[in-house]
C-alpha cells in the first residue's frame, strides 16, 4: 500500500534563527511523499535565504494579514492526504510520519506527544496529548486541555467533510487561538481518540513569543472562543430559562408567570415539563401554559413531554426540561419562591466566568457550611460536602453546558431517591472541573433540602456516586490527566472498592416508589436482602401504617443495627478528595 502524501504546512516571519531546524527536521523525516509548503509573512531578517537554500520547498514571501490568513494560505496551496502543520520555531521527532502513517487510515486524526522546550530548545515538560472529548477541550482553564498543536496530524478530507473550505479554516479575527477553534470544530464530529504513544514533534515556548508574551490576551480569546462554541451547541434563543415540572395544572404558575415578566432581564423563557402522565392533566397543562402565553408575550414558553420510556418524577422533568432549554443558564427553582425583581439578571451575572457551572441561589447557612470551605476572597465548593447531606428538591441556576458534560440528573431506580440523583451532579461537576458557587438571591427555603424518607439510603447513594466517579476515571484518560493536575477528583482505589462491596448488597430489583410496595413485597425484600437496610425501614413504615405496631417496633430495631454498621463506613460521610 503506498505511503499517503503528506503536506506540511509552516508559517513564518522573522523566525531566521529556527526555520533551518524545522525545515531540517521534515527532511529527516526520511519520508518518501510529502510536500513542505512555508508562508512567510514578509521577513526581514535572514529567512528569506535559507528558504532559498532548499529547492523541494513551495514557499513565498509577502506581507500578510497575520498568522491565520497564512495557515489558510498554506491550507490552500496543500495537495496532500495528510495535514501535518509545524510553526516556524518548533520542530519534529525522528520517525514521526512513519508512526503516524501507519495510523492514520485507522483514524482520521492521529495525536502524539508533544515535547515543550525553551527557546534554546532544552526540554521543560511533555504534553501527552492525552485522548479527549469535545467537552474536555471546551474547558481551556484546565491544564493541557487544549491539545498541543504540532503533535496533532489530520486527514485532508476531514476539512472537506467538516465543509471547511481551506481559505476557511482559520477565523482572522483570532490571534491567538485559530487552533483552539479548529480543534473544536473537528471534535464535533471526531473524538480525538488516536494517540501514538510516542513523541511526535517539539515545541518552543519563551518569554518573546506571542503566546508566551501575552497570556492574559491569550485567555481572553480562548473565552471568546468558548463562548461561539457552547452557543453552537446550545441554540441560544433566551438569556435564561426557568424550568417548572408540573404534575397537574398549578394555579401558582400564574404568580411566577407575572414576576418572569417583571424581570428587569427581559429575555427569559419558562419551560413547562409536563410529567403527569395522563392525558386530562396533560390537556389542562397545555391549556394552562396557552392562556398564560397570551396573557405574558413578553415571556416564551416551551411546554415539552418528559421523556417517553422513563420512570416519570419531578428529577426526570427537570432533566428534560433542562435539556429542552434555549439558553446558556437555566434556573431550577420552586414556584413557591418569591422572584425578586433582579434575580434573571443576577443568576446570568453569576456566569461571567466561564467555568462556573451551578450556583445555589438560596442555601441555608447549615448546608452552606457543609458545601462549602472559606477561603481567602470567597467560598471553595467542597467535593466531600455532598456526601455528609441528603440533598433533594434544592433550588440551582446551572449552566447547560456543564449539565450536558455531567450527563444531568440521571436516575437509580433502585435507590428510591432523587438525593443520588443531585448529589451525582454535583460530585461530578466538581471532578469534571467545573466551579460551584453559592450566592444570596432568593430567601432561603426552609429545610427543603433534607428529606428523613431519602436518608435511609445515604450509604448506597454515596457508594453509587463513588462507583460513577470510578468508573469515569476509567472511561475518559483525560480525566485521569486533570485530576493528576489538580483539576478533578482522586479516587482511592480502596474507597471504590468499598462501594462496591456495598453495592453488592442492594437489590437489582427497582424500588418504585415506597408507597406503591407492600408489606408483603417488604418482607420478600427483607428476606432475599436481609443486610439491606432501606428496606427494614421501609418495611417499619409500612407495617407502622398497617395498624401493626409492635411488628413496626421491631423492624425498626432491625434497621436502627443496621444503621449504626452503616455510620462506620468511610462512604457514610465524607468520601472523596479533591
Amino acid at each position: 500500500m503506498p505511503l499517503p502524501k503528506f503536506s506540511v504546512i509552516t508559517v513564518s516571519f522573522n523566525h531566521g534563527d529556527f526555520i533551518r531546524q524545522t525545515i531540517e527536521s521534515v527532511i529527516k523525516q526520511e519520508y518518501p511523499n510529502f510536500e513542505h509548503i512555508v508562508v512567510d509573512g514578509g521577513s526581514t531578517d535572514n529567512t528569506v535565504s535559507i528558504l532559498k537554500e532548499y529547492p523541494h520547498l513551495k514557499w513565498t514571501s509577502e506581507p500578510d494579514r497575520g498568522q491565520s490568513h497564512a495557515l489558510n494560505k498554506g491550507f490552500a496551496q496543500a495537495t496532500g492526504d495528510v495535514i501535518a502543520w509545524i510553526n516556524s520555531d518548533d520542530w519534529y521527532a525522528p520517525g514521526a510520519f512513519h508512526a503516524v502513517a501507519r495510523q492514520i487510515e485507522k483514524s482520521p486524526i492521529v495525536m502524539g506527544a508533544t515535547c515543550v522546550t525553551n527557546r534554546e530548545g532544552h526540554p521543560t515538560e511533555t504534553v501527552e496529548n492525552i485522548e479527549r472529548t469535545w467537552f474536555d477541550a471546551m474547558k481551556y482553564w484546565v491544564f493541557n486541555s487544549v491539545p498541543a498543536q504540532p503533535g496533532i496530524f489530520f486527514r485532508r478530507s476531514v476539512l472537506d467533510e467538516l465543509s471547511i473550505e481551506p481559505m476557511e479554516c482559520f477565523d482572522e479575527g483570532l490571534y491567538f487561538t485559530m487552533d483552539y477553534d479548529l480543534w473544536l470544530r473537528m471534535l464535533e464530529r471526531y473524538p480525538f481518540s488516536c494517540r501514538i504513544p510516542q513523541t511526535l514533534a517539539y515545541l518552543r515556548n519563551y518569554d518573546t513569543n506571542k503566546t508566551g508574551a501575552d497570556m492574559a490576551g491569550a485567555y481572553r480569546e480562548m473565552s471568546r472562543v468558548f463562548r461561539r462554541h457552547a452557543s453552537r451547541r446550545i441554540h441560544p434563543e433566551q438569556q435564561l430559562s426557568f424550568v417548572v415540572p408540573l404534575a397537574a395544572e398549578d394555579r401558582r404558575l400564574e404568580s411566577f408567570t407575572e414576576a418572569v415578566a417583571s424581570q428587569s432581564l427581559a429575555a427569559a423563557e419558562i419551560v413547562v415539563v409536563d410529567y403527569s402522565n395522563s392525558r386530562q392533566a396533560s390537556n389542562l397543562i397545555r391549556k394552562q401554559v396557552g392562556a398564560l402565553g397570551a396573557k405574558f408575550p413578553a415571556v416564551a414558553f416551551q411546554c415539552v413531554l418528559d421523556a417517553e420510556g422513563s420512570p416519570l418524577s419531578r428529577t426526570t422533568a427537570i432533566d428534560t426540561g433542562v435539556r429542552a432549554a434555549r439558553s446558556h443558564i437555566v434556573a431550577c427553582l420552586d414556584i413557591h419562591n418569591a422572584l425578586p425583581r433582579d434575580f434573571a439578571l443576577n443568576a446570568v451575572n453569576c456566569f461571567t466566568r466561564n467555568d462556573i457551572g451551578l450556583v445555589f441561589p438560596n442555601l441555608t447557612e447549615e448546608v452552606r457550611s457543609t458545601l462549602f470551605t472559606p477561603v481567602t476572597g470567597g467560598l471553595m465548593f467542597n467535593p466531600a460536602g455532598p456526601f455528609n447531606l441528603s440533598l433533594s428538591e434544592i433550588d440551582f441556576v446551572v449552566r447547560k453546558l456543564a449539565w450536558l458534560d455531567c450527563g444531568g440528573l440521571q436516575v437509580r431506580e433502585q435507590l428510591d431517591s432523587s438525593d443520588y440523583s443531585l448529589k451525582r451532579l454535583l460530585v461530578m461537576m466538581a471532578h469534571k472541573a467545573w466551579r460551584l458557587s453559592s450566592e444570596n438571591m432568593l430567601p432561603c427555603s426552609p429545610s427543603r433540602e433534607q428529606r428523613q424518607a431519602e436518608e435511609p439510603f445515604r450509604l448506597y447513594v454515596n457508594s453509587s456516586v463513588v462507583d460513577e466517579i470510578a468508573l469515569e476515571l476509567r472511561r475518559n484518560p483525560f480525566s485521569v490527566l486533570r485530576a493528576k493536575n489538580g483539576f478533578g477528583l482522586v479516587l482511592p482505589d480502596e474507597l471504590w472498592h468499598a462501594a462496591l462491596k456495598v453495592l453488592e448488597g442492594m437489590p437489582q430489583s427497582a424500588l418504585l416508589g415506597s408507597s406503591a410496595i407492600g408489606v408483603a413485597q417488604l418482607k420478600t425484600l427483607v428476606e432475599k436482602n436481609p443486610s439491606y437496610g432501606p428496606a427494614h425501614y421501609l418495611l417499619a413504615n409500612a407495617l407502622e401504617e398497617s395498624g401493626l405496631p409492635n411488628e413496626a417496633r421491631a423492624e425498626r430495631a432491625r434497621w436502627a443495627a443496621i444503621r449504626a454498621q452503616e455510620e462506620v463506613s468511610p462512604l457514610f460521610g465524607a468520601a472523596a478528595r479533591q
